[in-house]
């Protein structure tokens, strides 16, 4: 089988600079076990692993306030391989993997997939850093489940990590009204500037308001 890097860089939208190790990436066991002179990923799959845990882990952790229990279970929901493995697969990249002779129907495996997307993660890291692996899963797995859950707080937090903007808080700056029905004035902080404010009848919905009247903001700007 040619690997065709070009079209793979595509769809994973970066450019190695060791193409070898791109087509490290892609290859799986059996295709290695045919091919001697070909080592497979699956040492890879365990870095990326790691890599992935600790990119959505800090995400999770700059995004919410919650206790640990809290966030490992919300962490699971993006790195779950149902999560990667579907990924995977609407970025095509399954089509690129390397299998043995009489492995082709493995290509569309969820094990398979979920394995391929670490692979490539732990080879983004290799390649090009920390930020460059954290650019690709932004863009896949953390962008989808924003727009599933339409969370504008997380879009914030996601949109300040992408262009390195610096962590995003949230401020009572004012409560009001009876204990029943109270009124909470929210400012939303960029460091120590003030890039929005808004109002709600619980935090939590002042706080959403507010990020995206913040996210608003930071786009005008550019």
């Amino acid at each position: 089988m040619i690997f065709d890097i070009t079209d793979c860089e595509k769809a994973i939208g970066y450019e190695f600079k060791d193409k070898n190790l791109l087509r490290h990436c892609f290859t799986h066991p059996s295709y290695s076990n045919e091919n001697k002179s070909s080592k497979s990923n699956e040492r890879l799959e365990f870095l990326g692993d790691s890599v992935l845990g600790f990119i959505v882990s800090e995400f999770l952790f700059n995004r919410s306030k919650n206790d640990e229990g809290f966030l490992t279970v919300e962490k699971q929901k993006y790195v779950s391989g149902k999560s990667l493995a579907k990924e995977c697969k609407k970025l095509g990249l399954n089509k690129f993997l390397l299998l043995g002779l009489g492995n082709e129907n493995d290509r569309e495996k969820d094990s398979v997939c979920e394995n391929l997307y670490e692979s490539v993660i732990a080879g983004l890291y290799l390649d090009g850093g920390i930020e460059v692996a954290k650019k690709f899963i932004c863009k896949t797995i953390l962008t989808e489940k924003i727009e599933k859950g339409q969370d504008a707080k997380s879009e914030l937090q996601i949109y300040c990590q992408k262009n390195k903007l610096g962590i995003i808080e949230y401020k009572v700056l004012s409560k009001s009204g009876p204990d029943h029905a109270p009124t909470f004035k929210i400012g939303v902080y960029l460091g120590k500037e003030k890039i929005a404010e808004a109002v709600g009848s619980k935090k939590s919905a002042a706080e959403q308001t507010g990020a995206k009247q913040a996210l608003n903001n930071l786009k005008r700007r550019k």
